[in-house]
């Protein structure tokens, strides 16, 4: 399959590839007719194209996009790094007359986190434009979209990354940087203070970045890092006011409803901090329009959500917090959640499960070997039902515990009296005739 002929594929090489990586880019250039790389002088030639553009330094990367720009002999140019592929054919599909450019959504990580970043990757090729790029160390497209009066498209080309979204050595490079820096230089500066935890120098780049126009999802992102930075800090008023500024622009994001969560939490406003949580678990459904946002896992959630119902005295919302817990991932849940589980679900009078759960919590446990501080762990877990009057169900479990340890007299004895207080006589006395009494 060939891509429009409209579109040129524009290859960035910064480091040596594998040979997965590089048969991977070749079936990829055949897909375009027109193919500009850009390589590092130090790499050697891989990936058969149209033209080429070398550069020697970081610094010069820049220069060798714009220089690689002016190659472009398509009226659209897609942007792609050597350890990136694109996960569909979607390309095809985008209406390149609809006066948008389109922004990829950029993924890495095992797939257990969301690592999600975007970035402008497929712009036109406008023959009045000679730098597109600018930036020292990092190549920026903010001026150019900005000045090109195209908008922004609401969908995205999905783009799995292998790499960092940006290496250690080029944020190094910016941090050390005595030249004139772009807004989105000073964006990276604060992402690197931040994960330093050097909060005030944090502040001080996600202030100078935002004295500029940013794209609309490094906007948000540079808000998020300035209030998280703030919060950091103990300035918790200007926290909360950055996130309610972050959210009045965008409501599919997450690290705002994080933010003043934690800043509640802080507070000891437990109401607040978990009306913040069970947003954040409505917006988290979908993606975020925010760069780099902040990713907390659903049932790590609801774990902490339960916690903040216990803090405010609701048993029934802890209890349906830490059922869910359970639910998305029963392999993982700690003996806390299963214990309290089967304990709110006696206390509120849910016979099945307080049953269920009664199995959940004991069923590793029980068997002839048991010691002597687990047995009484289970019978305490039976006296529970009998305390709710629940003995036909107790007397159930007595007798499957007595069939697992049948030598146990203590177990036996529990069990006699269930059965009698349950007027079955004549199974109590077979019981005891089994069992030698």
């Amino acid at each position: 399959m060939t891509y429009s002929k409209q579109i040129s594929l524009l290859l960035i090489r910064k480091k040596a590839s594998t040979a997965d990586e590089i048969r991977t880019l070749r079936q990829f250039a055949k897909k375009f007719t027109d193919v500009v790389c850009v390589r590092k002088l130090s790499l050697k030639t891989y990936i058969p194209c149209s033209s080429e553009v070398l550069y020697a330094q970081n610094s010069d990367l820049t220069d060798a996009l714009n220089r690689a720009y002016k190659k472009i002999k398509t009226k659209w140019v897609f942007l792609l790094e050597s350890d990136e592929v694109l996960q569909d054919d979607q390309i095809l599909q985008k209406n390149l007359d609809s006066g948008c450019c389109y922004r990829a959504l950029i993924s890495n990580g095992d797939g257990k986190q969301k690592l999600m970043n975007y970035d402008l990757r497929l712009i036109p090729v406008l023959q009045d434009e000679k730098e597109p790029f600018e930036g020292s160390f990092l190549p920026d497209l903010t001026r150019f979209f900005f000045s090109s009066e195209f908008k922004l498209a609401e969908t995205c080309l999905p783009v799995q990354k292998k790499d960092a979204f940006m290496d250690e050595g080029m944020l190094q490079n910016i941090i050390e940087s005595d030249q004139r820096i772009s807004p989105m230089e000073w964006y990276w500066r604060g992402i690197f203070h931040s994960n330093k935890n050097q909060y005030s120098k944090a502040i001080q780049a996600f202030r100078k970045a935002l004295q500029h126009p940013l794209i609309s999802y490094y906007h948000l992102s540079a808000l998020n890092g300035l209030a998280h930075a703030y919060a950091k800090t103990d300035s918790y008023d200007e926290a909360l006011r950055l996130a309610d500024q972050s959210l009045k622009l965008e409501k599919h994001q997450f690290a705002p409803y994080l933010i003043k969560h934690k800043v509640y939490w802080l507070q000891k406003n437990w109401s607040g901090a978990s009306a913040m949580l069970s947003d954040y678990l409505q917006t988290v459904q979908n993606d975020s329009n925010a760069n780099l946002d902040v990713y907390l896992e659903p049932a790590e959630a609801h774990y902490i959500l339960a916690e903040l119902a216990l803090l405010l005295h609701n048993r029934e919302d802890a209890f349906t917090h830490f059922e869910k817990v359970y639910h998305m991932r029963p392999r993982e849940a700690d003996e806390y959640v299963r214990e309290k589980l089967f304990i709110y679900a006696v206390e509120l009078q849910k016979k099945e499960k307080a049953t269920t759960y009664f199995h959940v919590l004991f069923a590793n446990i029980i068997s002839k070997d048991m010691d002597e501080k687990s047995t009484m762990r289970v019978l305490g877990g039976i006296s529970l039902f009998e305390e709710k009057g629940w003995n036909q169900i107790a007397c159930q479990l007595y007798e499957k515990l007595f069939q697992a340890c049948p030598d146990s007299q203590k177990i036996m004895r529990r069990w006699m009296i269930t059965l009698l207080r349950t007027n079955q006589v004549h199974k109590a006395r077979q019981a005891a005739k089994t069992a030698g009494i």
